[in-house]
């Protein structure tokens, strides 16, 4: 039997989504990582994604797909949002957001979970400059996400 998670953030992120892997510490302590990402971005991270960083570097699920991207190392946070802000097609909003965590699909249908002026939406590749902004919050997608990965076993 698996022992309580200690966290109660992190036992209420496992209750909505399956974690395969919680990412290592960073390298420094985490306000810190927090604000080294928010000073590469230029944006600042909303109350309710600062409230998840502050538990945790980041995660993953059942397939390795990075839920919440961590907040240092080549896959980071920063890294990854100035990857895409860098693309010729990338939209102008981008300069204003934080990608944060994969939601799922692949090629021109990848989704990706967005911070964009505080408020949390999804994003398509494929759709652009077009978002959808998702009023339930943080961990309703992520049990909405489970869900779907429930529907096919």
């Amino acid at each position: 039997m698996d022992s309580p998670e200690p966290d109660p953030m992190r036992a209420r992120i496992r209750e909505a989504i399956r974690v395969e892997q919680f990412y290592p510490p960073p390298s420094r302590p985490l306000p810190e990582a927090i604000a080294d990402t928010e000073r590469k971005l230029g944006v600042p991270m909303p109350p309710w994604l600062r409230e998840v960083y502050l538990c945790c570097n980041g995660f993953s699920g059942p397939t390795d797909e990075c839920y919440l991207y961590p907040l240092e190392g080549g896959k980071s946070v920063a890294n990854f949002t100035l990857f895409l802000r860098g693309e010729e097609w990338a939209p102008a909003w981008l300069n204003r957001a934080i990608v944060f965590g994969y939601t799922g699909g692949s090629g021109s249908g990848t989704t990706h979970a967005v911070a964009l002026d505080g408020r949390l939406i999804e994003w398509c590749y494929g759709d652009g400059d077009q978002f959808t902004v998702l009023d339930g919050g943080l961990f309703a997608l992520w049990r909405r996400i489970q869900a779907e990965w429930d529907e096919l076993d």
